[in-house]
C-alpha cells in the first residue's frame, strides 16, 4: 500500500501536533515521555527550555500546558507562562510562577506540554 510505505515523515508533516512531553521539573529534571523533544533544560527555579529532537517549519506555533499541584497547600499551585521571546524552531522556554503575584517562581513534580503547528 503506498499510503503505508511513506514512512513517519509524512505522517509527521500531516499532524497539528509535532510534539509533546510530560517530565519530572523538580530534582534532577527527566522526561517521562514524549514525542519530538529531545530534552529539557532546567534555567531556574520554575523555568524549563525544551528542545525539539527535528526543528519546527516556523516559530509561529502554540503551546498547551498543564502541571501538577506539589501538595494539598495553595501555595503549591502555579501559572506557567511561555516566555515568547525564546520560542524558535529549535526550542521554547516556560516559566512557573507562585499564584499569589509575586516574581517568586515554582518547581512541579509533573509538567506537560503539547505543541501545535499546522
Amino acid at each position: 500500500d503506498a499510503q503505508e510505505s511513506r514512512g513517519l515523515g509524512d505522517v509527521y508533516k500531516r499532524q497539528p501536533v509535532k510534539a509533546f512531553v510530560n517530565f519530572n521539573g523538580t530534582g534532577t529534571v527527566a522526561i517521562r515521555a514524549g514525542f519530538n523533544i529531545s530534552s529539557i533544560t532546567d534555567n531556574e527555579t520554575g523555568g524549563y527550555q525544551c528542545n525539539f529532537t527535528s526543528n519546527l517549519s516556523s516559530s509561529n506555533y502554540s503551546v498547551t500546558h498543564i502541571s501538577s499541584q506539589n501538595n494539598a497547600g495553595h501555595d503549591s499551585h502555579g501559572v506557567t507562562y511561555i516566555l515568547t521571546n525564546d520560542m524558535s524552531t529549535s526550542s521554547f522556554k516556560t516559566r512557573t510562577f507562585k499564584p499569589n503575584s509575586s516574581p517568586a517562581t515554582i518547581d512541579k513534580t509533573t509538567m506537560c506540554y503539547v505543541v501545535f503547528e499546522s
